[in-house]
């Protein structure tokens, strides 16, 4: 059986999108400027993994 991790399927999906292996890389100094930010619902409380 062949794992796929999540960020394999961004790389697949998104191939422009950067990836950082350490959240502490991620800072103002190198990201690109946004215009929007979106997110989804929080799913904890209907998340049979808590």
């Amino acid at each position: 059986m062949k794992v796929v991790t999540a960020r394999a399927v961004l790389a697949d999906r998104f191939t422009h999108a950067r990836q950082f292996e350490d959240m502490r890389q991620c800072g103002t100094h190198n990201l690109t400027p946004v215009d929007i930010l979106t997110a989804g619902f929080s799913c904890q409380h209907i998340s049979i993994a808590g």
